[in-house]
C-alpha cells in the first residue's frame, strides 16, 4: 500500500484512487437500482457507486448538483475524478 504524506501529491492521489477502487470492487455484488439515493449502500446506480467508493473508501465527498443524487456530469466536473475509456 502506498502511504500518503503530501496532500495533493501524485502519490497521495494514487493512494486515494486505490482506496476508492478497492471499495468499489466490494460493491460489485450489490444489485443495480436507479432508485438508489446517495446514502444507500445495499443497491447502486453507476454514478452513485463511484460516489460511495470515494466517500467510504477514500474519505472524499465528491460534489453533486441535486440533493440525494449524483449524475455522470457531476463526476465529470468533480475535479477529483478522471474520465478514462477502456475497450476490450
Amino acid at each position: 500500500e502506498i502511504s500518503c504524506s503530501l496532500v495533493g501529491s501524485e502519490m497521495c492521489i494514487r493512494d486515494r484512487d486505490q482506496k476508492a477502487a478497492k471499495k468499489a470492487a466490494s460493491f460489485l455484488t450489490k444489485p443495480y437500482s436507479l432508485l438508489s439515493t446517495l446514502t444507500t449502500t445495499d443497491t447502486f446506480y453507476c454514478s452513485q457507486l463511484v460516489y460511495q467508493a470515494y466517500r467510504l473508501g477514500a474519505g472524499v465527498s465528491l460534489p453533486h448538483g441535486l440533493p440525494g443524487i449524483i449524475t455522470p456530469s457531476d463526476l465529470l466536473h468533480a475535479g477529483a475524478t478522471e474520465v478514462t475509456y477502456r475497450y476490450e
